[in-house]
């Protein structure tokens, strides 16, 4: 198991631990990051996160099962291609306005709190439940 903690770093804005073998991670320490990029690693979940500052997370390649009751306020890219998502609650994500589902295996998806979304890519899933009255936004 290969995990890290960012209590040293907060002030760092920018994180790439891309192609690791990363297993767990704790960003709370971290309140000022603005991008972070987990894509390639080994992460089974990501949850209960507070990054105020956030705008753009990558955690794709990984086997994320779980990502709920996380809040990142300006987040505005999402990548969580390839993991194995089956759903995506909790989350109040109202910047949102790219989101890469591709290649999960969500079976519903509804666009509730994305008001602001415009990129969504739900490709390779199994989604046989679309919701999109709550995605205005959407092109």
């Amino acid at each position: 198991m290969v995990s890290f903690s960012g209590s040293t770093f907060g002030s760092l804005q920018y994180l790439d631990l891309s192609f690791n073998d990363l297993t767990t991670i704790d960003l709370s320490s971290s309140p000022s990051l603005q991008q972070v990029y987990l894509s390639n690693n080994q992460l089974t979940q990501l949850q209960n996160l507070e990054l105020s500052q956030l705008n753009s997370l990558d955690i794709s390649v990984n086997q994320i099962a779980t990502f709920a009751n996380n809040s990142f306020p300006l987040l505005i890219n999402l990548n969580v291609r390839n993991n194995i998502l089956t759903s995506f609650s909790g989350v109040n994500l109202p910047l949102l306005t790219s989101l890469s589902f591709f290649g999960n295996k969500l079976q519903q998806f509804a666009g509730n709190n994305l008001i602001s979304l415009q990129i969504l890519d739900l490709n390779s899933n199994a989604v046989s439940l679309f919701q999109n009255n709550q995605l205005p936004a959407l092109q």
